[in-house]
Formats: structure tokens, sequence, C-alpha cells
């Protein structure tokens, strides 16, 4: 009898166990599958971070968010709200040596340049080119690179030109 209730409680227990400790991994593995689709397959990587909570810490919950505003840009939305995207930026703003530090930063860029800051946006890019060289991720490095080289409003840039001088010379 109390052998009955001994196992009686162990196995609800054993089984809450079980559930809480898979449920991390698959919360894990589902990132992991978006990031991995977030190229090819950018609505289906959103599909997928759709279909699981975000309200965690930490570590899961950076990459979560990071991953989820990468489809959403390859998706070709705008990255014009920096809820998600701020928790990623405070997370991996002191860790230059991660990874996902430089697409971070690269991000955090590309919403600044939307939202008008542009100083902000410049430093985020720097930021990103550089980790990107440091880490060896050049596709990254090309991005924070292009959009260094393309101002964002090119009609301001050019506002205080000379129409003459950009003219070929007729004589």
């Amino acid at each position: 009898m109390k052998n009955l209730k001994i196992i009686t409680t162990l196995i609800p227990l054993g089984l809450l166990l079980f559930v809480l400790t898979n449920c991390g991994r698959n919360y894990s593995r589902t990132i992991d599958r978006a990031y991995g689709l977030v190229d090819t397959a950018p609505d289906s990587a959103l599909a997928l971070l759709s279909g699981i909570s975000h309200e965690r810490h930490g570590h899961e919950t950076a990459r979560y968010a990071l991953v989820y505003t990468i489809a959403q840009d390859k998706s070709g939305w705008d990255v014009d709200d920096d809820s998600l995207l701020r928790v990623a930026y405070a997370y991996y703003g002191d860790k230059p040596d991660d990874s996902l530090y430089a697409k971070c930063q690269y991000y955090m860029g590309k919403y600044y340049m939307l939202s008008d800051s542009s100083e902000k946006a410049i430093g985020c890019f720097q930021k990103s080119i550089k980790a990107a060289q440091t880490c060896g991720d050049q596709y990254t490095q090309c991005l924070g690179l292009e959009k260094l080289a393309h101002p964002t409003n090119p009609v301001e840039c050019c506002a205080d030109a000379n129409p003459k001088t950009m003219l070929p010379n007729d004589t």
C-alpha cells in the first residue's frame, strides 16, 4: 500500500519533469529550425516562430527575438517596431564575441535607419561590420557595408551638389 502511494506520486512528478525539460529542448530546436529557414523560406520561419511563446528569459528569448526580426525582414516587412528587437539588442549588446552580435547590430541599425536616427544607425552598422569581419561572417559584413555606402536620403545628400559638375564636359 505504501509502495503504491509512492508510485502514484512519483509517476506524475516524473511526467511533469519530462514535459518541462522536453519543452525547453523543443523551444530551442524550433528556433534553430527557424534560423535555418530564414534565408530560403522566411515565411515558414515566421510560421514556426509564431507557434511558440517568446515569454522566456535570457539567451533563448534573445535568439527568438533576433530570428523573428530577421525572418520579418527577409519576408519584406520593414522592421519599424523595435519591441522584440530591443530584447535581442539588450542581450547581445555586451557580447561582441557572440556569433549573433553582428546580425543584431545590423538589424538594430536598420531599425534606426527607418526611424531617421542616422547617427545611431551608423554606429550599429560599424559595430556590425567589425564584428562580422572578426567572426568571418562576410554576408553580414557586406550588408553593413552596403548600408553605409548608400545614403538613407540621396536627395538630401545631393542638395548642395552643383549639377554642372555632374554633367559630362561638352567642350
